[in-house]
């Protein structure tokens, strides 16, 4: 796909749908395919015609609670089919959910449903004394339902009974979901995402990677995250099949389980948590697969290398790009039979997908993408990363540092905000990743900067690594200004609930000794 120039306006044209949305759209694929399962997992397959009954129940307890068309609904329940269900519930009552990690911190939640405005939370019985909690200290208007009843309703999702499937009416340009994204405060950014930006970056995802009836989507981020996105509702609204696995809880090898059990032919995660993935399969493959999506991080061409022999043949691997702010807005498409063992960096991010248009800002080489279905904004506060033009069209100022190679395509070099200075020498640490991890044997890696010097961890991909010998194998590629003091062997990445590795975490004390591989 040609990326579309600012002036090609037709280009990013709203979609087309009325008052169709996905809601509607998965209530009609339920009826043609009742039987057909939506929901795979440890127990018994979840039908599509049980998956709507629960949805409609769901919608029933919003309505019978007064929650109305247009109210924002805070969810806090289980990974997997209980999430789902809350969600297609509370789109089918007309109403933008907010889907919240129970796992975070109280006070970090309390900002997020009062960001969000919410109305009501739906929750687990499991969930209800933190529901409570939080809810308590939300009672001004902007929680309030209609009537008198001041604050945030509570509701628990043991009082939802099976009930028929009946989308309200709601305008396409009115909130579907509200996602939070990192802030430089350390508080959460609230990002609202329309109905017709919804089903907008859906069908993208049905075009992109030809998704039908058989096929079987992996879903291994959270809810609370954009990357669920693109394996949620794509599945639904083809007939398909998604196999949640909550990773945090269970572990890799679960999720190995599960998608060789399930026979997944779509792959997706981080290319931190595919790398894991490929260390944990060993020697076995999974032979289903057809199509592998990275996001969220910089994914290699040594990524790809290693995931030559280990997926179904014609096996294809998509590195998308986005950000909560537009969830998907362009892709790398790169059978794996051509993945090139000799190629180091990152791989290319592609072109533009119908409807964004990105380019690079002549100062600094940033990321911009425009669009209209790009987030207008952060529902909580003003950010000058977004900006509209005369036509209405959005444009947001990613923070990633990009090149356009010579045939079109872009490539993202990293985070603005991961270029350093180390004795006064700019360093991008994304190319001391590169570096390091194309060396034989080494699996994830991450370069750091902390108090003045360079550091690297790595990660075997199996085996054993000599972190001197790693050091020296740097120091053949790099100049010596951006050669890190020290490289240091950890068993095993602490992960953030992104999938991505926690940087904090790793450069704690214990993981930084004084000497090693320098």
């Amino acid at each position: 796909m040609d990326a579309a120039r600012p002036s090609a306006v037709r280009r990013l044209a709203p979609t087309d749908m009325g008052t169709y949305t996905i809601v509607h759209r998965f209530a009609d694929r339920s009826a043609g395919f009742p039987d057909r399962p939506a929901l795979l997992g440890d127990g018994q397959p979840v039908s599509y015609a049980t998956l709507a009954a629960s949805a409609g129940g769901h919608a029933a307890v919003l309505a019978a609670a007064g929650v109305s068309p247009g109210d924002r609904v805070a969810l806090l329940t289980p990974h997997g089919a209980p999430t789902v269900a809350a969600i297609l519930g509370t789109l089918a009552a007309g109403c933008a959910y907010v889907p919240l990690d129970p796992g975070f911190p109280a006070d970090r939640l309390r900002h997020m449903l009062a960001a969000a405005r919410v109305r009501a939370v739906l929750t687990a019985p499991e969930h209800r004394d933190l529901a409570d909690r939080l809810a308590a200290v939300l009672t001004g208007p902007e929680h309030q339902l209609a009537g008198d009843r001041p604050g945030v309703a509570v509701l628990t999702t043991d009082a939802v009974t099976p009930a028929p499937l009946r989308p309200a009416p709601v305008d396409p340009d009115a909130l579907a979901y509200v996602l939070f994204t990192s802030g430089s405060t350390g508080l959460p950014k609230a990002v609202g995402q329309s109905h017709r930006n919804l089903a907008h970056v859906v069908d993208n995802q049905i075009a992109t990677l030809g998704i039908g009836p058989d096929d079987r989507l992996s879903l291994l981020a959270s809810f609370s995250f954009d990357a669920a996105i693109p394996d949620l509702y794509p599945a639904l609204l083809t007939g398909a099949a998604v196999v949640p696995v909550d990773l945090r809880r269970h572990g890799l090898a679960h999720a190995v389980d599960q998608l060789e059990r399930h026979r997944v032919t779509v792959y997706h995660s981080t290319p931190t948590v595919y790398r894991f993935l490929l260390d944990a399969l060993g020697d076995r493959r999974l032979a289903s697969v057809r199509a592998v999506l990275l996001g969220g991080e910089q994914a290699t061409h040594a990524d790809a290398a290693r995931g030559r022999d280990r997926f179904a043949p014609g096996c294809v691997l998509v590195n998308g790009y986005g950000a909560t702010e537009m969830t998907f807005a362009a892709r790398y498409a790169l059978p794996l039979v051509d993945a090139d063992p000799a190629a180091t960096g990152p791989l290319p991010i592609g072109t533009a997908l119908p409807g964004y248009h990105l380019d690079l800002t002549d100062d600094s080489g940033e990321i911009v993408v425009r669009g209209r279905h790009v987030a207008p904004g952060y529902l909580d506060r003003v950010d000058d990363r977004f900006s509209r033009d005369a036509d209405g069209v959005w444009s947001y100022r990613t923070g990633d540092l990009g090149a356009r190679l010579p045939g079109g395509d872009l490539v993202c070099l990293g985070r603005l905000d991961r270029q350093v200075k180390v004795r006064g020498f700019r360093v991008e640490l994304t190319e001391i990743e590169a570096v390091l991890a194309a060396e034989p044997g080494v699996g994830a890696v991450r370069a750091i900067a902390r108090d003045g010097e360079l550091l690297a961890y790595a990660r075997p991909a199996g085996g054993t690594l000599d972190p001197a010998a790693l050091r020296a194998a740097l120091a053949r590629r790099l100049p010596e200004y951006a050669l890190p003091r020290a490289v240091v062997v950890v068993d095993e990445f602490p992960l953030t609930v992104t999938g991505k590795i926690d940087e904090r975490a790793a450069a704690r004390p214990g993981r930084r000794p004084d000497r090693a591989g320098s």
